[in-house]
């Protein structure tokens, strides 16, 4: 475990005021209070301690942030901030992977997503992915389905096929990958050993299996590339199977969540989904090829950021490298010392009204009508350390929702389930009862 590295005598300081500790339990801090429900806890702390507090999880402190109105001022000294060591200890945790191994790979490994999934370079990407949610539909017959599940699949398999290789995702590695990721929270958390959950170790070493040969034909020039960064570190057979599934679930398990939220409050509301409906039927299957065609589904991409809002609660978690000030737009400044960690919190200004007009009530075209709004929206992170798969996932989406409606009609049968709680810091949230639908063919 990492040592403390902010202590009493060297707290983070305000220029105007004092950051208040947040009160806690011995050794394990406030991390049961988060882990249960972090947006509760952070909404009364800030009641109570203002925007910017101070809180601890096994005896290591961190200042908390929740007004998003000072993030850019964060996410600006990219140079004085790191997210490596806080990712690093995460990734030992979550996916087994040593620190030696993750910064030797991670760095090299985002870059290249970044430069194969640009914005400008998506076309041959969305042609596959085109073409494989076609593939995978096309034997689901009409009747009914629980939805979560239903979505889910097809994002895992058509996606996983796309992205990184035909032939090795199918439905039974979706119910490993589930099991996986439904444990994931509490991998996180380091209370239980991933060892003692024998579905989500199963699901785990099944991937990891399918994903340690990318020389196998189908793998996509993505895989490749990141196998030859592998290769050049020196990773063993296990250990490259690890690293690109650290992608994988990286790149499935916020959109399958995000993908399942869009489709049931469209379905849940008929404006929105006779609206969406209209804006599809004058676009041909083929046309969606065209990256310029998927950016004019102002509606679907409104539908999609409305879901970000709601069912996201990304924390970005810094730790500083240098001492720095920080000028906040209050006329306020935040001194940070050299190892000490601090977290922006997106999910309390997404449900503040003065920042989103009826906080509580999902609008599906809400940046639509108020394309301005994308600008208060953080749930890709930020700065240096924003999502490098994000144009990708927002186009899986699309073309998943563009194809269902031109090839189905569903009618909802169960009311909008909640969701869970404890995966609000994740940053995605899944729904905790099933969701039945019944899908007809058009």
């Amino acid at each position: 475990m990492e040592k403390n590295l902010i202590t009493e005598e060297k707290m983070p300081t305000l220029s105007n005021g004092t950051i208040r500790k947040v009160k806690s339990w011995p050794i394990i801090g406030n991390g049961f209070s988060i882990y249960k429900d972090s947006e509760r806890f952070f909404k009364n702390c800030k009641q109570e301690y203002g925007n910017i507090f101070s809180i601890s999880i096994l005896n290591q402190e961190m200042t908390v942030i929740t007004e998003s109105s000072n993030f850019d001022a964060f996410l600006r000294k990219s140079k004085s901030v790191t997210t490596d060591n806080f990712t690093s200890n995460l990734a030992s945790k979550l996916l087994r992977i040593p620190n030696d191994i993750f910064h030797k790979t991670f760095r090299p490994q985002v870059e290249i997503f970044r430069s194969c999934l640009a914005k400008n370079k998506l076309e041959d990407y969305n042609k596959r992915l085109v073409d494989e949610v076609i593939t995978t539909i096309e034997h689901v017959k009409g009747g009914h389905h629980e939805l979560y599940q239903f979505i889910g699949e097809i994002v895992f398999i058509a996606g996983g096929a796309s992205l990184f290789s035909k032939g090795i995702f199918d439905k039974k590695k979706y119910k490993g990958f589930r099991d996986y990721d439904n444990a994931s929270p509490i991998i996180m958390s380091g209370l239980v050993p991933h060892w003692l959950l024998y579905r989500a170790n199963k699901g785990f070493v099944s991937l990891t299996n399918a994903l340690n040969d990318v020389n196998k034909d189908g793998f996509s020039d993505l895989c490749k590339k990141i196998e030859s960064q592998n290769n050049d570190v020196g990773l063993n057979q296990k250990e490259k199977g690890i690293a690109q599934f650290s992608l994988f679930w990286a790149a499935n398990a916020n959109t399958v969540n995000i993908a399942f939220w869009a489709v049931v409050r469209m379905l849940d509301d008929k404006e929105a989904t006779k609206n969406i409906k209209k804006e599809i039927s004058e676009v041909n299957i083929t046309d969606i090829y065209d990256q310029n065609t998927l950016n004019k589904l102002e509606l679907i991409n409104s539908l999609i950021y409305e879901a970000l809002r709601c069912y996201t609660g990304v924390a970005m978690i810094r730790d500083v490298i240098e001492d720095i000030t920080i000028a906040l737009p209050d006329n306020q400044a935040i001194s940070f010392n050299k190892g000490d960690r601090f977290c922006l919190y997106p999910r309390l200004s997404y449900i503040n009204k003065d920042n989103f007009e009826k906080p509580e009530q999902f609008i599906y075209d809400r940046f639509f009508k108020k394309p301005e709004l994308y600008q208060r929206m953080y749930s890709w992170g930020g700065g240096n350390n924003i999502c490098p798969g994000r144009f990708f996932a927002a186009n899986e989406i699309k073309i998943m929702i563009f194809i269902l409606l031109k090839k189905y009609d569903f009618k909802l049968l169960d009311k909008i389930p909640p969701y869970d709680t404890k995966r609000l810091m994740m940053p995605t949230t899944c729904p905790t009862k099933k969701c039945r639908s019944y899908i007809t063919r058009t």
